[in-house]
């Protein structure tokens, strides 16, 4: 069976795991949850296109509160208002998207190699720092992930040359799932950030088109469902985790592209 762009089985002939019509962009296996630390991911972008459109603002939250932000140039500018809100202005200040990745990647490297043991709540002194023999591993969670923020990455990655390899390392978790797979009941039967921080903050609601609030929500939310159920963190993300499969991503983005 052929289409436009050629045999349909194509992709799978050369590492994919979906036909040209079934093409998943983000492909990953399972894996497993060990000593780790949760980045909560959050971008803005020109659009909704993951293969065509570009991030301009990236924003990544460590559970331990250090934050990177940065907006995005992008190669092309809207002719008219901006959906994301953000002054053509401010984005023309911002680094390149290979820049920017290179800085984001650094960031949660470097807080990962600066990992320091807990300390000894029973000693009277104060205990010396000490790093970990091993950082943790960083594990990425963004609200549907797996459908959009990560298969956005993984695109703009590809279309800069940029070697997707970075990525392999790093492990990830889509909240969507999580909050689906739960009774409704827990966290007010909608699983759109906007909904799920209101009924699990006292209210609170969520900030429009910046995404650092958006890591602050997802953060809040998580940590909340978590003290519900009455199960740490990581127990509840544990079942969801996965790893990128780099070659069967690469070959179905540059069959969609």
């Amino acid at each position: 069976m052929k289409d436009s762009h050629g045999l349909v089985c194509e992709p799978l002939k050369n590492g994919g795991k979906y036909c040209r019509l079934h093409l998943q962009l983000f492909c990953t296996r399972p894996t497993y949850l060990e000593d780790s630390l949760l980045f909560y991911l959050d971008f803005e972008s020109s659009g909704l296109d993951v293969l065509r459109d570009h991030i301009v603002e990236i924003e990544v939250l460590c559970e331990t509160l250090e934050c990177f932000s940065t907006v995005v140039c992008p190669p092309k500018f809207a002719d008219g208002p901006n959906v994301h809100g953000i002054e053509d202005e401010e984005l023309r200040e911002g680094p390149s998207f290979s820049e920017a990745f290179w800085r984001l990647h650094r960031f949660c490297e470097n807080i990962s190699e600066m990992a320091v043991l807990a300390e000894d709540s029973s000693d009277d002194e104060a205990s010396p720092v000490t790093l970990k023999e091993t950082p943790p591993e960083i594990v990425i969670v963004a609200h549907n992930g797996i459908k959009f923020d990560f298969p956005f990455l993984c695109s703009e990655v590809y279309r800069n040359n940029m070697d997707l390899e970075f990525l392999v390392k790093w492990k990830f978790v889509d909240s969507l799932e999580v909050f689906r797979s739960l009774d409704g009941e827990l966290h007010g039967g909608c699983v759109k950030l906007q909904c799920l921080l209101r009924h699990l903050s006292n209210g609170e609601e969520l900030r429009a088109h910046r995404a650092l609030d958006d890591c602050l929500a997802l953060k809040s939310v998580l940590e909340s469902i978590a003290e519900v159920l009455g199960v740490s963190l990581r127990a509840l993300l544990k079942p969801f985790v996965v790893e990128l499969d780099s070659v069967a991503t690469i070959t179905n983005i540059s069959y969609a592209i």
